[in-house]
């Protein structure tokens, strides 16, 4: 190999292994100063970002609306939620003819669930055709055995 060409290319090497080990250290860095922060430290700043304890406990109820869209064709429509205290919520969307309301929402076992559902389904052709379905749950059952036939399509 050409003298010249040797010390050209240890110099390069030099300089971009330099370059490696400081970009290396760099991001070990930053990630410990990541990794080092408590999950206690980030809820405490996230409650200071939204105003603290105070703010927090002061809001009684909340309303987001909004559009939805339905990747597969690009079909869009509204979307709903709401809640209020003690323990309201709805939530709902009206995507293009179809819509789903759930409300009603208790406590069961320590998880919430809705106990009502209502679907409403808009068909527009030569006749317009609308379907509707309410749910109304009484009973939540948890860790039952269940065949695994059922849940075959026939």
């Amino acid at each position: 190999m050409n003298v010249r060409l040797k010390k050209f290319f240890l110099k390069f090497m030099k300089r971009n292994l330099f370059s490696f080990i400081l970009l290396a250290l760099l991001t070990a860095a930053i990630t410990m100063t990541a990794a080092a922060q408590s999950p206690d430290k980030i809820l405490k700043q996230a409650n200071r970002a939204l105003g603290g304890e105070k703010a927090l406990q002061a809001i009684k109820s909340w309303r987001k609306t909004g559009r939805i869209t339905r990747l597969r064709d690009g079909a869009s429509g509204i979307f709903e939620e709401q809640a209020a205290q003690p323990n309201f919520y709805n939530s709902a969307f009206d995507l293009n003819g179809f819509e789903m309301d759930f409300s009603n929402f208790k406590e069961v076992k320590g998880l919430t669930f809705p106990h009502s559902y209502k679907i409403n389904l808009l068909i527009d052709g030569k006749l317009t055709n609308e379907f509707e379905w309410k749910y109304e749950f009484s009973e939540f059952l948890f860790n039952q055995k269940i065949d695994s036939k059922s849940f075959e399509t026939k």
